[in-house]
């Protein structure tokens, strides 16, 4: 099955306001019942579209007992986990405020993983759901462009979700712009990279990045076409 990207964007603002995990907040009045998720309810596809946005903040919005006036902004992408789920990853703010969680929710309403609400400013990110292993189960890969002490980098991480957790399998650097300090000179490097999947031969995916680099730094792959499987101890060189 194909790499899947995130699918849905969902939104709602209602003016301000958010109780971050302290206790029940308002629920509010809403001009007519709102839609719901069917929670309960165990659909038998292995995958399954990702609900209406009103369903889907609704639902987050009574999860984490937030007050009407919160805004919430969430992206849905449906995978197979043993059975349909979604990869969420919601953000909630009142004025200065910010919390986000991402975590993978159950048709039925069950999260497979941890579903807390943190408070902070979850990082921008873009995530694919592929078996890459070929087991049946989708992992959650991560693209994030990420701000280091000497420059930018694109990080590719990919997340195992199993015992209730998003699990990290490995992580590699795709693309940098900045300063070396280990090089001569002024020690500047741009390292791009453009990341795909290509069929394991095995059964899976592999990730398949072609780079390219403008001087010889560790900070880089180095130019050429690196292949990179999903083992049981993590991601690795093929």
């Amino acid at each position: 099955m194909a790499p899947r990207a995130t699918a849905l964007v969902v939104g709602l603002g209602l003016g301000l306001g958010l109780a971050l995990g302290l206790g029940p907040g308002l629920l509010g009045c809403w001009g007519g019942e709102p839609p719901r998720l069917r929670c309960g309810v165990t659909p038998p596809e292995p995958m399954v579209a990702c609900p209406p946005e009103a369903a889907l903040v609704a639902h987050l919005r009574e999860r984490w007992h937030l007050s009407p006036r919160a805004t919430i902004t969430a992206t849905c992408t449906p995978g197979r986990f043993g059975g349909a789920g979604w990869l969420i990853e919601a953000r909630v703010a009142d004025g200065a405020s910010r919390a986000g969680a991402r975590f993978v929710l159950q048709p039925s309403c069950g999260a497979l993983t941890d579903a807390a609400l943190r408070a902070g400013e979850l990082p921008e990110a873009r995530h694919e759901l592929v078996d890459l292993d070929g087991d049946g189960l989708d992992e959650v890969v991560t693209h994030r462009d990420v701000a280091e002490a000497h420059g930018r980098s694109t990080n590719l991480e990919v997340l195992r979700v199993g015992g209730g957790r998003l699990v990290r399998a490995g992580r590699v650097r795709v693309a940098y712009v900045g300063v070396d300090p280990e090089l001569a000179g002024p020690g500047e490097v741009t390292c791009t990279g453009a990341a795909r999947f290509a069929p394991h031969p095995d059964g899976g995916w592999l990730v398949e990045i072609t780079s390219t680099r403008t001087a010889p730094s560790s900070l880089c792959l180095a130019d050429g076409v690196h292949r990179l499987e999903l083992g049981a101890a993590g991601l690795r060189r093929r």
